[in-house]
């Protein structure tokens, strides 16, 4: 079994276990994806990108999550902690699509020849 379909399976698994243990339960969805990605070795990161005021002025915040740098899945709510779930409930739906893991196996295989890559470089610096 290859990288990408071990990382899919194991975005199935949690889509699934979360679907089985909670179907009536609230479920946090930003805690399911770190652990999901602390278990794959994979960065995940949640940026506000945008907040504004909605037509009776309550503030509105947009969140973005990134797995490995790559966009997978933005969330809108009233506060920055809906906005996170929700757009951390549209990132596991997304990890079920092997061709988005295919997309994040490579871009990680990447990243890690790049830090390989400096690595060297500093060892070479402290040489000389």
């Amino acid at each position: 079994m290859n990288v990408a379909n071990s990382l899919w399976n194991n975005g199935l698994s949690i889509v699934i276990s979360i679907w089985i243990k909670s179907p009536d339960k609230e479920v946090n969805f930003k805690s399911k994806l770190i652990e999901w990605s602390q278990k794959s070795k994979l960065e995940v990161s949640f940026e506000l990108i945008e907040q504004f005021l909605d037509h009776d002025s309550n503030p509105v915040f947009q969140t973005e999550v990134r797995i490995e740098g790559l966009p997978a899945g933005t969330g809108t709510g009233y506060s920055k902690k809906e906005s996170q779930q929700n757009a951390a409930q549209m990132a596991i739906k997304k990890v079920k699509d092997p061709t988005f893991m295919s997309t994040i196996e490579e871009i990680k295989i990447q990243h890690s020849a790049t830090e390989t890559e400096t690595e060297m470089e500093v060892e070479l610096d402290d040489r000389f």
